[in-house]
């Protein structure tokens, strides 16, 4: 047990591979990137991303439903426009579908691509997410039978991009060679050198001054 202890702290000394900001208040902050820990980032539950590397923004972009076709009286079909580079979309129903069967087809380049057909679905929510690239539009098809006709209540496109180069995000949020992450407070963050770790923010977030934080040596 002490030799496998061992292992795990000697290379985290040794590497610096964790360190713990004196800044643990609540807020945004910005911290450079450097070389010997270029995937630094914070805990897989805040908000977070790297200017010069793709992460995941969740926007609820009001333009994004286009609105509900029904090709007869136990078939609803949603229509959603999707913004540049999403890849993810997360949609919410007013009630339950309670088991009705859901199809889901994605369109790039005037073709049509199948994420699933006759997924039954239980509960309120439903999440797609999909690999195809250039995405322009998405169908979602709930044979609703005799269950009462769905109606959308909310959804969010998530799109996998470089935060440092959407031009209409504040220039504070997109200084080169810098982690973003929103502090929530009440807690201590610690910083890890963890290249893999999906990063993830909403738009809605990025508001008010990011404070700088060092790296402790």
């Amino acid at each position: 047990m002490i030799a496998l202890a061992l292992a795990w702290v000697v290379p985290a000394l040794a590497g610096q591979l964790c360190f713990t900001p004196p800044d643990q208040t609540a807020g945004w902050k910005r911290l450079d990137v450097t070389d010997d820990a270029p995937g630094i980032a914070a805990p897989a539950d805040v908000e977070q991303f790297r200017v010069g590397e793709s992460a995941w923004l969740l926007e609820q972009d009001p333009a994004a439903f286009q609105g509900m076709t029904r090709d007869h009286a136990g078939q609803s079909t949603f229509h959603f426009k999707l913004p540049r580079e999403t890849r993810r979309l997360d949609v919410r129903f007013a009630e339950d579908l309670r088991g009705a069967k859901v199809d889901a087809m994605v369109v790039a380049g005037g073709r049509q691509f199948n994420l699933f057909d006759g997924r039954r679905i239980a509960d309120a929510r439903l999440s797609l997410e999909w690999s195809v690239p250039g995405a322009e539009a998405l169908e979602v098809t709930v044979h609703q039978h005799l269950r009462p006709v769905p109606v959308v209540a909310s959804w969010t496109v998530a799109r996998f991009v470089d935060l440092g180069a959407e031009l209409d995000i504040a220039p504070a949020f997109r200084v080169t060679r810098s982690l973003y992450y929103r502090h929530p407070g009440g807690r201590t963050v610690e910083l890890c050198n963890l290249p893999s770790r999906a990063l993830t923010v909403e738009r809605g977030s990025l508001v008010g001054l990011p404070a700088s934080v060092r790296r402790e040596r």
